[in-house]
């Protein structure tokens, strides 16, 4: 799996860090996608790099087509391959609100993280992992 690239959404902490981690420990070349703060993401890479590995920090906001666009065209240019896996890890805002202060505006943000982003993301890696007839989507 050496050869391989992925990109995990929303990794710059929690979650997201530990899975570039351990893929980064395989020899899997990572993305660290962030939407606002740089300083965490450039940590993580700091982290990966100093353990060998190789890794890239880039930001976008995954429920943007023109940034997915970007994100994936960075990448692809970074490492001069495609993605190979897709980690969909980002959650987005999490409100608590109780019913009666909730709105509708409160679920789509929910929505375009749950369903919008992983749709855009995988449409505009599933190309090559289709013709390399390999890829993972998570």
């Amino acid at each position: 799996m050496s050869k391989k690239v992925a990109l995990v959404t929303g990794s710059s902490k929690g979650l997201g860090k530990v899975i570039v981690q351990k893929l980064a420990e395989s020899g899997i070349k990572v993305i660290i996608n962030y939407s606002s703060n740089q300083e965490k993401a450039e940590a993580v890479v700091h982290d990966i790099q100093e353990l060998g590995g190789e890794a890239v920090a880039i930001q976008a906001d995954i429920t943007d087509q023109k940034d997915v666009e970007k994100l994936v065209a960075v990448s692809r240019e970074t490492f001069q391959q495609p993605i190979d896996i897709l980690a969909n890890n980002a959650t987005g805002p999490q409100p608590e609100f109780s019913l009666e202060e909730v709105s509708w505006e409160d679920y789509l943000d929910q929505l375009h993280f749950t369903v919008k982003a992983p749709l855009l993301l995988l449409k505009e890696v599933m190309e090559p992992m289709k013709e390399k007839k390999v890829g993972a989507h998570y």
